[in-house]
């Protein structure tokens, strides 16, 4: 608190310098004025001690870390706030909360360097700031520790001066946050959490069944070991510190010759423990499953690998429900053609395939870049009910992320990519979804074109592919591979595609500079 609102220390040292007025002949205007002063100039004494703390950090980042240059330098952010003067004002105006200024490193720096360099960089801010306290302590040591005139007329003068407290403050303050923010863990440059240490509510495993045999008493053949349960359930305990309300994780069997996601969430109950259950209730529904296809074809069956993948939360973006609890799907589970190529021989081959996009997340998913705007989070769920023509009743923002990754993760699957191609050529602003109406929950209208339009271009895509492949096995997908590809399919769809699609890309203004450019995002 001292350190964000620096107006503690000028009030304590307004009210301790001198009597409080009303009970004392000292007028409140008088101090009023003395206690702004004070305390703009010791949020100016503050700012400049982190800036130079700042400093220290990108001296030793330009000493250590290897490819760090000058347009690194120039490209830091120096306020974490924009614009500058807003943060200028923040820090300065006297009564106002004031946050830690800090500088960014790249990201590509900060990837590149090594532990030891990243911790030589994180604690070069932490000693400067020290040793920019040591002469204070340094005086403050000889004030108390000399008798009176052993130091220096001009020394003991300096010391008991109001700038020098002042500059003293603010110099103790920057030195007290640089502990704060550089230590092991700090939210600054901060190291790498030792192993072992569990810092937020992603958790998860994977394992390969075999290496359970010896631990799990020979048994390979369940459905979701024990094994994986108690440990998960122990793992929960700790991480249930970031997040005790409810919970969920999934799993992947194989049910006839394709993979079954099992998904289970639970909101805790009033004296419940999350971990048992949790992985209670994805017993009952595992059961469930198992019984419902033990007479059929799709029985369930083990996979090769244990893969579990979980999260526990309280309700801060939203209610702790279960609809609003990791893990999130947007689409979910989809039977799809899927196009793989072996990397050992360079062969293409295509399979039907379930495609699941899941995801658990944690950190905050305000907004979205769309067309060059941000879009917020409410509005980006919208559009996506629409982009995607199916909507989430989640109102949390990690099931738009969700949303994103189901219309991002389109590589081998012709359907998914050429939506992605639609939104990313043709389509130029959030409100063509709705036909220029308001993206609000109240309108229903949905202008983009249905899901039979994105599946006759991809089934065109497809067969072109494939043509290309019985013609060219060795395809690469290189830049000019791809190109080619896209001539090829230009021609292709121009000529294949029903009236009603010609119909609808000229309803969207395409031209065929755009239909090129869309064939080629596509492919």
């Amino acid at each position: 608190l001292v350190f964000h609102w620096p107006t503690v220390l000028s009030m304590a040292w307004a009210f301790f310098r001198q009597p409080v007025p009303l009970l004392s002949s000292v007028s409140l205007l008088q101090f009023v004025a003395e206690l702004l002063i004070f305390d703009m100039l010791l949020r100016a004494a503050r700012l400049v001690a982190i800036l130079l703390h700042e400093g220290s950090h990108l001296l030793a980042a330009a000493l250590l870390i290897r490819g760090y240059t000058r347009e690194d330098r120039a490209a830091a952010d120096n306020f974490e706030v924009s614009p500058p003067l807003r943060q200028l004002v923040r820090q300065l105006a006297p009564g106002t909360l004031a946050g830690g200024a800090c500088i960014k490193l790249p990201d590509h720096a900060t990837k590149a360097a090594t532990h030891s360099e990243l911790a030589a960089v994180q604690f070069a801010g932490l000693a400067f700031s020290i040793a920019l306290l040591l002469p204070f302590l340094w005086v403050e040591f000889m004030l108390a520790a000399l008798p009176d005139g052993q130091l220096s007329h001009s020394v003991e003068a300096l010391a008991s001066s109001t700038l020098w407290r002042i500059s003293e403050l603010g110099v103790f303050l920057a030195a007290a946050g640089s502990v704060l923010s550089d230590l092991p863990g700090g939210p600054l440059l901060g190291l790498r959490p030792p192993l072992g240490c569990f810092c937020c509510g992603n958790w998860g495993l994977i394992v390969p069944r075999d290496a359970l045999a010896e631990k799990n008493g020979g048994q390979t053949n369940e459905l979701f070991p024990d094994l994986c349960a108690r440990l998960l359930a122990s793992i929960l305990d700790v991480v249930e510190l970031r997040g005790g309300q409810a919970g969920g994780f999934l799993s992947y069997l194989g049910e006839g010759g394709r993979v079954f996601t099992m998904c289970s969430r639970t909101v805790k109950s009033k004296r419940g423990h999350l971990g048992q259950m949790i992985f209670q209730r994805f017993k009952k529904q595992l059961s469930y499953s198992y019984w419902g296809r033990f007479l059929s074809t799709r029985r369930l069956r083990p996979l090769p690998v244990v893969l579990a993948q979980g999260h526990s939360r309280f309700g801060t973006s939203s209610s702790p429900a279960e609809n609003e609890t990791h893990p999130h799907q947007w689409l979910g589970s989809q039977q799809e053609t899927v196009w793989r190529c072996e990397l050992s021989s360079g062969r293409w081959f295509k399979e039907d395939a379930t495609v699941c996009v899941t995801i658990t997340h944690n950190g905050d998913f305000d907004a979205w870049e769309l067309y060059g705007s941000m879009v917020p989070n409410g509005t980006l769920g919208e559009w996506l009910a629409r982009v995607m023509h199916h909507r989430n009743t989640a109102k949390g923002d990690s099931p738009k992320l969700a949303g994103v990754m189901d219309l991002l993760v389109c590589q081998g699957r012709w359907v998914a990519s050429v939506r992605y191609a639609f939104v990313h050529v043709v389509m130029q602003h959030i409100n063509q979804a709705t036909g220029w109406e308001p993206l609000v929950p109240e309108v229903s209208t949905n202008a983009v074109p249905q899901m039979t339009f994105f599946e006759e271009l991809a089934g065109l895509l497809d067969r072109t592919f494939a043509e290309m492949l019985d013609a060219r096995p060795e395809f690469a997908p290189t830049q000019e591979g791809i190109f080619a590809l896209a001539a090829v399919a230009f021609e292709s769809l121009k000529n294949g595609m029903s009236k009603g699609t010609q119909n609808e890309l000229q309803t969207w203004e395409v031209t065929d500079e755009i239909f090129q450019a869309f064939c080629t995002s596509a492919c």
